[in-house]
């Protein structure tokens, strides 16, 4: 069989236009005869795929560093060829997604080689071709290869099909979809499955869900059973709708059916019900997701938390936090969660034990861990303690953030005497320093903004972008006098 060049230099000298080829210096390889090196330095792409992966090159080929990246490049010089066997074809064929990076470019070599008379493009370079466009988007060239396939007697497999029925279906072409589901059963082909897992889907990410549900009554009557991944695809897509009534019931259905519900499944079901605020399942669905291991993301943990601060189950959170704990070890997520707890129910003895033990953990001082103390005392009206806590700010090597601010200015104005706080801040010079909220957002969710973060809201947006842009940061004193001003 001839090398990779001769199989290059069949194609047509027109296809080779150098306004489509980068220029680079090649030096050739030693080892290869000169005749085989182009006075243009053309490369061979088969040479290229292969050093690229670090494969000895099929024609001793040695590709230049950069610049060369164009499949147009593996043309060579020869031109007494005229004939491509069916293996040198699937060979050109086969590398040219990967080697193009463009699909325009691996379709106009394509086209080159499928037009020749001689070359022997088979059903499965077709096949490639297809694939790779509907990867792209690209489904009206997709559709144009499969009626060529049909055109030359080859008949396209079913995955070609369902390729081509799932690309139309993300392009939101649900009737195209349809159409080429026709035209696979007059060939005689079955759709499986999967043939309809696209649709699904794709029906889902528009939210037409009435057509999810026609779309399985469609498996239904043409003696497609929907099967395990059928069912865990439609209670993600009811789930991810708000649809709880049909996800429920599709997940009744599966369990009906001793079907599997996958771990990620259940997760989606988890947050659904969580953002809906379903407290009863939204457990229920954390206990399962706990035995079956399902992996919890930090997102979906801060929601659950927020469930639970708004319906006042504050002991909940040091169960939560205590379970995550077992899977991530006590990151800075849990210490939130456990301070929280013990902060919310007011018990001192609680946060002083947490604070205990985040010591010997040697856990970094945080203004989160901060605010969430400062939090409690100030509503506890414990002063002594608010007092200190506040006062420690520089020495701890943290600063206060607009939180912190908050707390301090709410609690003076509910008798609590600030003048020492107020002081250390001055020394270190906090205030002058650029506004930041730096406290995690359960904090505030749980404690809520107080007055003066209200009130610093409400002026801000007050006095308008104009005034807004004309400082480049906005200090704590800025926004101090902001608020006792106006």
């Amino acid at each position: 069989m001839r090398d990779a060049a001769a199989v290059a230099a069949s194609l047509p000298p027109s296809f080779l236009r150098r306004d489509r080829i980068p220029t680079c210096c090649w030096t050739p390889h030693p080892g290869i005869p000169s005749h085989h090196h182009h006075e243009n330095n053309s490369l061979v792409l088969v040479d290229g795929r292969h050093q690229a992966r670090g494969l000895p090159c099929p024609t001793g080929g040695k590709l230049p560093t950069r610049g060369c990246s164009r499949p147009l490049r593996f043309l060579d010089e020869q031109k007494g060829s005229d004939h491509l066997c069916s293996r040198e074809s699937s060979i050109v064929v086969r590398l040219l997604p990967e080697e193009t990076g463009s699909t325009g470019d691996a379709c106009q070599m394509f086209d080159v080689l499928a037009s020749r008379e001689l070359s022997q493009v088979t059903g499965a370079d077709h096949s490639r071709i297809i694939r790779l466009l509907c990867e792209e988007g690209s489904v009206e060239e997709a559709n144009r290869v499969l009626r060529e396939m049909a055109e030359l007697g080859l008949r396209p497999s079913l995955s070609v099909y369902d390729s081509v029925v799932h690309a139309l279906a993300r392009e939101g072409d649900f009737r195209g979809a349809w159409d080429a589901m026709g035209r696979m059963t007059e060939t005689g082909l079955a759709a499986v499955p999967e043939t309809y897992h696209g649709l699904i889907r794709a029906y889902g990410k528009a939210r037409m869900y009435d057509e999810v549900s026609k779309c399985v009554k469609a498996m239904a009557s043409t003696g497609c059973s929907p099967n395990e991944v059928t069912y865990n695809i439609l209670i993600v897509e009811y789930a991810r709708g708000g649809l709880l009534e049909r996800m429920e019931g599709a997940h009744r259905t599966l369990l009906s059916k001793r079907m599997r519900l996958l771990p990620s499944t259940l997760v989606v079901m988890l947050e659904t019900y969580a953002d809906l605020g379903v407290v009863a399942k939204m457990e229920k669905a954390y206990r399962n997701c706990l035995r079956s291991k399902a992996h919890l993301k930090e997102s979906l943990v801060r929601k659950l938390a927020l469930v639970y601060i708004k319906h006042l189950r504050f002991a909940r959170l040091e169960e939560l936090g205590n379970e995550v704990a077992t899977r991530t070890g006590r990151v800075l997520l849990v210490w939130c969660l456990l301070l929280l707890c013990s902060a919310l129910l007011s018990s001192q003895k609680g946060m002083e034990s947490i604070a205990r033990e985040m010591r010997i953990a040697q856990v970094s001082p945080r203004i989160t861990f901060t605010n969430i103390m400062a939090s409690a005392h100030a509503k506890m009206k414990n002063y002594r303690d608010l007092n200190l806590l506040l006062s420690q700010i520089g020495a701890s090597g943290i600063r206060p953030d607009l939180v912190t601010v908050g707390i301090l200015f709410d609690a003076c104005a509910n008798g609590f005497d600030g003048t020492r706080v107020l002081d250390v801040w001055r020394k270190h010079r906090f205030l002058e320093r650029r506004a930041e909220m730096d406290t995690d957002p359960l904090v505030v969710a749980a404690f809520g903004k107080g007055p003066f973060l209200l009130r610093c809201e409400e002026q801000f947006s007050a006095v308008g972008p104009e005034v807004r842009g004309k400082r480049a940061a906005w200090t704590y004193v800025d926004l101090i006098r902001l608020v006792f001003t106006l």
